[in-house]
């Protein structure tokens, strides 16, 4: 059974037991049982169809921001995301990964914002 999530922000732990933040609108296709009972009762996830999981998007490479669920590359992260989920959507964006990483995140966000 896959989940979508209905709250801003969801931290899920996955199959591996690695926690990874995410966002409203977002797939998980696998809650362990306390999550599941845990983010139902509270309204933070909604079960979907197997059909609609299907709509999950490819992987993507691991150690980035986007494999840590925090943000697809391509989506403008809230200003409260991690500094790395900035500099994938900069980079995303056609910026330079060096010289993103050596801005600070007050800076990193003003430039893309």
């Amino acid at each position: 059974m896959a989940y979508k999530v209905t709250a801003p922000l969801v931290v899920v732990k996955d199959q591996a037991g690695r926690l990874r933040h995410t966002y409203f609108g977002a797939i998980v296709p696998w809650l362990n049982d306390e999550q599941r009972d845990h983010f139902l009762r509270l309204g933070l996830v909604e079960k979907i169809e197997p059909a609609a999981a299907e709509t999950v998007p490819a992987p993507v490479a691991e150690g980035t921001a986007a494999a840590e669920g925090t943000v697809p590359a391509s989506a403008k992260p809230v200003k409260v995301a991690p500094k790395e989920a900035w500099v994938d959507y900069g980079v995303a964006n056609g910026h330079d990964r060096a010289e993103l990483e050596a801005l600070n995140k007050p800076d990193l966000v003003d430039l893309l914002s």
